[in-house]
């Protein structure tokens, strides 16, 4: 199945594009995609993604179809056909 990602901030700059589309197994969970980035990424991205779904899911804020859902909840959100998962990392300033 096909599944959108958002990269937002910093992660858009370093994947150098704000989106695109992931072939995945069905029955995927948000944790397991999220491993799969973690895994498939490189430089930049490779680091900021470092450590995979527990990493990822308690850093970034984590939305599927504009709903957020918690890291708690990555690793039992089944992901579906056509949804779009947007990762947030955290935005700190003064």
């Amino acid at each position: 199945m096909k599944i959108c990602v958002q990269w937002l901030a910093q992660l858009r700059d370093a994947a150098g594009k704000a989106e695109e589309t992931v072939e995945v197994p069905d029955d995927l969970t948000l944790a397991d995609l999220l491993d799969r980035l973690a895994c498939d990424a490189e430089g930049a991205l490779g680091e900021l993604l470092d450590g995979g779904s527990a990493g990822a899911g308690r850093r970034f804020l984590l939305v599927v179809n504009d709903a957020t859902v918690g890291p708690g909840a990555a690793a039992t959100h089944i992901l579906q056909e056509g949804d779009c998962v947007a990762l947030l990392p955290p935005i700190s300033g003064g």
